[in-house]
């Protein structure tokens, strides 16, 4: 299984803001702003056509689950008006790099108000039987809508951040092309893996470890299968752990009390429940009946 936690430069050029009821209103009424999230695509030429074809209609059928709107940062007031994509295949040059540097895949930087979606795919990516040039996009599609909630992102922590972008696209390639593998993938792992990781799970709070990444995602379904315990739908979980947490405005400052008062759970304590579900990781796993869209509904 190739890694999927690849927007590290998310976690270098964001800054910090806050979202609140009255922001939102703001936001909404601002004559300085459009009305509608702009997608404008880049799409070079050694990308064949199906899969340029196939990056604006997975994201259109992800905009209509996940609706943005251009918005404020409020700590830097500047304003973001949507997203550019930047997609290509990899090759001797970058064709894209006078315009958006050298990067890889992430959600990194602006031009010209729009937050930058690079994409680049290998040959395998392309050619491949894999779903993973199809969860690419969900997944950078997924920090786009925590930046759109939070207002900005402004937290370098990885099991939150990638680890639920790693989720959605595993949920999306679940339920769009019936490949219920993918996800698995992410949990059939060694238990001495998953327990070594959890004795230094603190670890993934930063963007500096690699290794056992995987467990980021079995930390997020295992979040929801706490909070339905306490008696949330597996719905209202997860929705509170997409969306709920991103529009509390955590920073790196406060994340564990942000924390605590979405999840009414310390993070350590948190971190310590992570060993009811660890020998046998695949009891996370979401129903068969949840749908993305009944998420964000």
């Amino acid at each position: 299984m190739k890694n999927i936690f690849l927007s590290i430069a998310i976690s270098t050029v964001f800054l910090t803001v806050s979202c609140s009821s009255e922001s939102d209103d703001f936001i909404e009424t601002d004559p300085q702003l459009p009305k509608l999230y702009d997608f404008n695509y880049n799409l070079h030429s050694s990308l064949n056509q199906y899969y340029k074809d196939s990056i604006k209609s997975i994201i259109g059928r992800l905009e209509k689950i996940m609706p943005m709107k251009p918005y404020i940062e409020i700590s830097t007031n500047k304003q973001v008006y949507g997203a550019s994509v930047y997609s290509w295949k990899k090759g001797v040059t970058k064709p894209y790099e006078s315009l958006i540097g050298d990067t890889d895949q992430c959600i990194c930087g602006y031009i010209n108000n729009n937050l930058v979606m690079s994409l680049q795919m290998t040959e395998d990516n392309l050619n491949g039987d894999g779903k993973f040039k199809y969860a690419l996009l969900a997944h950078e599609f997924f920090h786009l809508y925590q930046h759109y909630n939070s207002k900005g992102l402004d937290l370098s922590h990885f099991w939150l951040i990638e680890g639920q972008a790693a989720t959605i696209e595993s949920l999306f390639v679940k339920e769009n092309y019936f490949d219920s593998n993918y996800l698995k993938n992410f949990l059939n792992k060694d238990i001495i893996l998953f327990d070594n990781a959890i004795k230094k799970v603190s670890d993934y709070e930063g963007y500096g470890e690699k290794e056992n990444g995987d467990i980021t995602v079995f930390m997020i379904l295992s979040l929801s299968k706490i909070l339905q315990t306490e008696g949330y739908s597996e719905e209202e979980a997860f929705k509170m752990i997409f969306v709920d947490f991103w529009k509390s405005s955590p920073q790196n400052s406060n994340w564990k009390t942000k924390f605590k008062e979405i999840f009414s759970l310390d993070v350590e304590e948190f971190y310590q429940k992570l060993n009811n579900y660890k020998d046998n990781p695949e009891s996370v796993i979401p129903s068969s009946n949840l749908m993305i869209k009944k998420i964000f509904n």
